[in-house]
């Protein structure tokens, strides 16, 4: 994703904003000062005081998307289950995540949007559980 806005300023001066660009595959994070891989983000580049040649690369971040399901009782779909841990693994994730159900039996995660397949893997049953579930998520982009 590349976004070029050419601008001059005088050294001395603030910078201006050009306004946040857009990118259907990856969400704005801001901007980033002389090298395109640092970490520190600029929110507003006119508090920027430019004292030399300086270049500002926009910071991306892959667009996510909100997912929930329900762990329920295989018997009594009505019996809500708390406590399961689940271990989520694949491309876009940099380590695997781990989310837990809440008192609702409810699981809610983000993971990035990038059309392949995620697995879902039960890593620890609820308490008076037994057995392993597991599963595969495609989050189409």
């Amino acid at each position: 994703w590349q976004y070029t806005h050419d601008r001059t300023f005088d050294y001395g001066s603030k910078a201006e904003s050009v306004g946040d660009p857009s990118c259907g595959k990856a969400d704005f994070v801001g901007w980033v000062k002389d090298d395109p891989e640092s970490s520190v983000v600029v929110d507003d580049l006119s508090t920027v005081t430019l004292d030399k040649d300086t270049t500002f690369y926009a910071k991306w971040a892959p667009k996510q998307v909100k997912l929930s399901f329900r762990k329920v009782d295989a018997a009594d779909h009505g019996k809500h289950l708390s406590g399961a841990e689940f271990t989520i693994t694949g491309p876009g994730l940099s380590e695997p995540l781990k989310v837990t159900s809440n008192d609702d039996g409810m699981v809610n995660f983000r993971l990035p949007t990038n059309d392949s397949p995620y697995l879902v893997t039960e890593s620890r049953a609820p308490e008076g559980y037994s057995g392993e579930v597991s599963f595969k998520l495609t989050v189409p982009s």
